[in-house]
């Protein structure tokens, strides 16, 4: 499952898979994060500067959320507590150890997809999730920016 376009490229002896960078042609308003920040929209990328310790949580109103989390040996994508969890035997957190702790992260959402670009591409989550309109950003420990992204229109080409 991918929700961005992606180009593949060689990184010393590994290949990594990192977003297309004409992506950055469908930014519009940037906003610096807080540590609560509400939302305008629900297609946006978020940059965050690289930290030992940090929490990401998008959510709403009703309790609901996504957590991206990292401590100094690991990040985690946490989908337990969105409208919709995935069955238990899905399980609901994703773990990756981190291998550069000077990376930037690049996080993109839309309508029921998240995409995090890690250590400087080297570690890629992707998940799905359901729930209702996220309405809020909340960040702790560290800095970050959102743009809120316009819609990729669609042609036919034939």
């Amino acid at each position: 499952m991918l929700i961005i376009p992606r180009e593949i490229v060689l990184d010393g002896e590994c290949l990594i898979q990192r977003p297309i960078p004409e992506l950055e042609k469908l930014r519009q308003k940037k906003v610096h994060l807080e540590e609560k920040t509400p939302l305008e929209s629900y297609a946006f990328e978020i940059n965050l500067k690289s930290s030992e310790h940090f929490e990401l949580k998008i959510g709403n109103a009703q309790g609901q959320y996504l957590l991206f989390s990292a401590n100094e040996e690991e990040y985690c994508l946490d989908r337990g507590k969105t409208t919709f969890p995935f069955k238990d035997k899905y399980g609901h957190q994703r773990y990756a150890k981190r291998v550069r702790r000077d990376s930037d992260v690049r996080i993109y959402v839309d309508h029921s997809a998240i995409e995090i670009f890690c250590d400087h591409s080297w570690t890629v989550f992707t998940g799905r999730f359901f729930s209702e309109d996220f309405k809020n950003v909340d960040l702790i420990g560290t800095e970050g920016e959102l743009y809120y992204l316009d819609a990729i229109k669609m042609r036919k080409s034939i």
